[in-house]
């Protein structure tokens, strides 16, 4: 991708390249079936898929790559999607909280 002078670098932690790998791994298990039993923990999924919305929020909005331009109406839309993923991410943390 091609960068501009005031373009900011996605830096991830760690953890988030974790959650990218495992997020490649689900998706790579239902794309290229093959039949295996699978167990997944659910109560992890909540920060994995926080990550996720992480490093798209930054894409999509604060990287500088990313210039919405004449379609303010997808904008808008992607921004509110982010937005309500979140704050279900943010539900389903709480839910799964182990004391």
């Amino acid at each position: 991708m091609c960068q501009f002078t005031y373009s900011r670098p996605l830096v991830t932690t760690p953890h988030e390249r974790q959650h990218v790998r495992r997020l490649t791994d689900l998706r790579n298990g239902f794309v290229h079936f093959v039949p295996i039993i699978m167990t997944y923990y659910v109560s992890g999924l909540p920060d994995v898929v926080g990550s996720a919305l992480r490093i798209t929020r930054f894409l999509g909005w604060e990287c500088g790559n990313v210039h919405w331009g004449i379609h303010e109406a997808e904008e808008g839309r992607a921004r509110t999607a982010i937005a309500g993923a979140t704050e279900l991410v943010g539900a389903l943390r709480a839910a799964y909280k182990v004391d």
